[in-house]
């Protein structure tokens, strides 16, 4: 299982994730906290770049995803209080050859950032995704459905 690394832990990785959105199709599912209906891959400028990158260091959380020193998806932020974390921004690789986010990679991805709130530091116990899919099983929580969000619960 992949587990996303924070930042401002490893800061190399700022300047990786700078050159990944200015240079490669993205697909941003969740932003500033409201879902993004927009699910095909955009590649940024290197200034909405930077500034995204500016709100991804002010969030309470935030983790991206690495693997052999190599950046891979998915990125998030959220937001941390009374045992519940929210997340306010998702970003991930397009995986269809029209350019979008596939259901399959989505709920990987969301599973992705769930497992890491649930169980690395500082481990809450709901996860509040503002991401409107229908619920799957899952081997990482219990998921249910609270209006538009998705949420997972530690098992």
């Amino acid at each position: 299982m992949l587990f996303p690394e924070d930042p401002n832990m490893r800061t190399s990785l700022w300047s990786s994730l700078l050159l990944q959105l200015s240079s490669a199709e993205m697909c941003y599912l969740v932003a500033e906290g409201c879902p993004n209906l927009l699910t095909h891959g955009v590649r940024l400028s290197r200034r909405d770049a930077s500034r995204l990158i500016d709100r991804l260091r002010r969030a309470d959380i935030c983790r991206l995803s690495a693997s052999h020193g190599n950046l891979v998806s998915p990125h998030f932020a959220a937001t941390g209080a009374h045992n519940e974390a929210i997340l306010t921004d998702l970003i991930v690789y397009p995986s269809t050859p029209d350019n979008r986010a596939s259901d399959e990679h989505i709920h990987r991805d969301l599973e992705t950032a769930a497992a890491s709130l649930l169980y690395a530091p500082p481990k809450f116990m709901k996860v509040r995704i503002p991401i409107d899919v229908p619920v799957w099983n899952s081997r990482e929580a219990k998921l249910s459905k609270e209006g538009r969000h998705l949420i997972f619960t530690r098992q």
